[in-house]
């Protein structure tokens, strides 16, 4: 429980943005500290780290805030029993369950809130990510209830974002079938969203899992759930898209699978349905056709292997390009520069301020690489932050 306690604090200091979880990463790497749980059994240690680690002048600071605190370690422990009891606990990447498939992909949380069966996150090679319309069609409900169900028959885990619509039809019918479903939520796991899934939060907490980056206490907020996509494509073999209008949020998820590497699966529907325009932008850019879960099931026997490569891959590029940006920056190519941003925006939009810091590009070199990305469709741009999208 004190686990619990010290990933509650950890959340803590995250929200409250008195440490970045970039910071954590550098830690952890640089050996400075073995597992974030450290933080919050000895706090001497960020002392340590602001007099021997190498932080730009704006983390020194905050890292000095940190080591003047004084952890009121009771609270924590007191939270940490109230979720306990409740059935929550928390996972790091020092814990067994910690799902492999996020180790070699960025931006992937430092701590997960589960409740249920925790082993289902180690199961690779055999989980569909189902996604789709808050307001589905009646074409769209039973596709998804056939497709679903079929799918459960043959043991493949069901992952959806429990909200209304195609994510309740996809839990559901897996339940339906004896089977686990894992339901991805973009709020604490002891809130449920939306309040009249509440029986559905408790069946699958009973015979599936629940799971949330979101400590317990916090409510649903419309910006996290974009991050929540995020996590259930990593979490996935395949993505399978039974619906999604224009502008749905569902293209999130489809955005995050492409560019994690996953198999992109969508329902073809009628050119003049509203339910199914996204559906027809995704199958025009390349996206698979979904016609039976027998599709899927094809794609599901080389998924992993060619996840493997693709992993490897991008690994062996990406130390490539960190180890120029220290010894001959000057030298990068627009090409390297593209893949680094695309890499960075992987975990959620960001700023080009933000980009400039977790780079340490300079904006000159960046801007134009940048404005390359945004007419080629690859990135999109609202309000001054930049996001990954499917490449229309």
């Amino acid at each position: 429980m004190n686990h619990l306690a010290a990933d509650l604090f950890l959340s803590d200091l995250l929200s409250k943005r008195i440490i970045r979880s970039r910071m954590i990463r550098k830690m952890l790497e640089e050996k400075i500290i073995e597992c974030t749980r450290e933080l919050f059994y000895d706090i001497s240690v960020l002392g340590k780290i602001v007099s021997d680690f190498r932080f730009s002048e704006s983390e020194r600071e905050k890292a000095s805030q940190i080591s003047k605190i004084k952890t009121d370690r009771e609270k924590y422990i007191e939270k940490a029993h109230q979720c306990f009891v409740s059935g929550i606990r928390s996972l790091t990447e020092s814990d067994p369950h910690y799902p492999p498939s996020f180790k070699n992909l960025t931006g992937m949380p430092l701590i997960l809130y589960t409740r249920g069966e925790e082993k289902l996150l180690c199961e690779a090679g055999n989980s569909v990510a189902v996604v789709g319309s808050r307001n589905p069609s009646g074409y769209g409900l039973r596709a998804t209830d056939e497709i679903v169900g079929e799918l459960s028959r043959q043991n493949v885990n069901i992952i959806s974002g429990l909200a209304r619509g195609i994510d309740t039809a996809a839990h559901k019918a897996a339940l339906k079938e004896s089977k686990k479903t894992v339901a991805v939520t973009a709020c604490g796991l002891d809130r449920v969203y939306p309040p009249e899934n509440r029986d559905l939060f408790e069946e699958i907490a009973m015979e599936g899992l629940l799971i949330s980056e979101m400590p317990p206490g916090q409510e649903a907020v419309r910006r996290y759930f974009p991050a929540r996509n995020r996590i259930m494509s990593a979490l996935s073999d395949v993505v399978a898209i039974i619906e999604a209008g224009e502008f749905s949020g569902t293209l999130h998820t489809a955005s995050f699978a492409i560019a994690q590497g996953r198999d992109v699966y969508v329902l073809p529907g009628g050119i003049y349905s509203p339910f199914c325009k996204g559906n027809l932008m995704l199958l025009r850019d390349g996206a698979e056709l979904l016609l039976n879960a027998q599709d899927i099931l094809y794609s599901l026997s080389g998924a992993v292997f060619s996840r493997e490569m693709d992993d490897i891959r991008s690994g062996l590029m990406q130390t490539r390009i960190r180890d120029k940006i220290i010894s001959a920056p000057e030298k990068l190519s627009r090409n390297e520069i593209s893949h680094l941003l695309v890499d960075e925006l992987k975990g959620g939009d960001k700023t080009i301020d933000e980009l400039v810091e977790t780079t340490r590009i300079p904006f000159a070199t960046i801007a134009p690489v940048m404005s390359e990305l945004l007419l080629s469709g690859m990135v999109s741009e609202r309000n001054e932050r930049f996001t990954l999208t499917f490449p229309f």
